[in-house]
């Protein structure tokens, strides 16, 4: 559900470094991303009562969570709608399910759901006032990061991480709605308090500035080298096939094996 600009590189910098991660096997998946583009309907869209559908229009979270419906926690929501799709019954047989908010009327979803009205008309083409929205379980957020102590620190000293990109082991295997706030502004404001205590205890406030140039540079030669390279790959299809190996063995389902 990330935008294309969420590449991973905090952890990849921190990684490569020398730095490790930790709890990178938890994966969150979301039950509802637009099919096409993955881009996140929001859980508000379901708490304001819309329902998920599939291709025989039944509501099929019935089967899975009669108590919760379409409330229910978001791995059982996700499982239940990637069975649907398993099972054959996606909408025409095919690899999404419906988000259903007409019956909210234009009212409600106009003024309780404008930006899912609005990303759902851009990306999908479909106004939910009109059309249920195809909707797919999609990848949502990983547990893992940067391993940090309570105050956003590393075992490298000098580097501090708090947000997406660390893990102060907090979520367990399935972040929770809320503990995302905690992530930034509980362990960002830690993390942010234990940075200006490391700086006042440092002798050399400074950083060598021909060390830093140095180091600039050795990257901007390595993204050049990259840049100037003239292979044959065609990464648009090594692409579609990783995303094919990878929704077929890291998945929301997965054995031991």
């Amino acid at each position: 559900t990330n935008a294309i600009i969420n590449t991973g590189a905090g952890m990849a910098m921190a990684y490569h470094a020398g730095v490790p991660l930790e709890d990178m096997e938890f994966i969150q998946f979301h039950p509802t991303g637009l099919f096409t583009t993955h881009i996140l309907m929001t859980e508000g869209a379901r708490g304001e009562g819309g329902y998920l559908v599939n291709g025989l229009g039944e509501r099929f979270m019935e089967r899975y969570a009669p108590k919760f419906m379409e409330l229910a926690p978001r791995d059982i929501t996700a499982r239940s709608a990637i069975t649907e799709i398993m099972e054959g019954r996606g909408i025409d047989g095919g690899g999404y399910v419906h988000l259903d908010l007409r019956h909210l009327g234009a009212e409600k979803i106009i003024e309780r759901l404008p930006g899912i009205r609005d990303l759902a008309i851009h990306f999908e083409g479909v106004d939910p006032i009109e059309e249920p929205i195809p909707v797919v379980p999609v990848q949502h957020y990983t547990m893992g990061g940067i391993d940090t102590d309570v105050d956003g620190a590393t075992r490298m000293p000098g580097l501090y991480a708090a947000g997406e990109c660390a893990c102060v082991s907090v979520h367990g295997a399935n972040r929770l709605g809320g503990n995302s706030l905690l992530e930034t502004i509980v362990f960002g404001r830690r993390a942010g308090a234990e940075v200006v205590r490391y700086l006042d205890g440092l002798t050399e406030k400074r950083p060598n500035a021909r060390s830093a140039f140095a180091a600039l540079q050795a990257v901007e030669d390595r993204v050049q080298a990259l840049a100037d390279r003239e292979g044959t790959e065609d990464g648009y299809a090594l692409r579609t096939e990783m995303t094919v190996l990878m929704k077929e063995h890291f998945g929301l389902f997965r054995d031991e094996a």
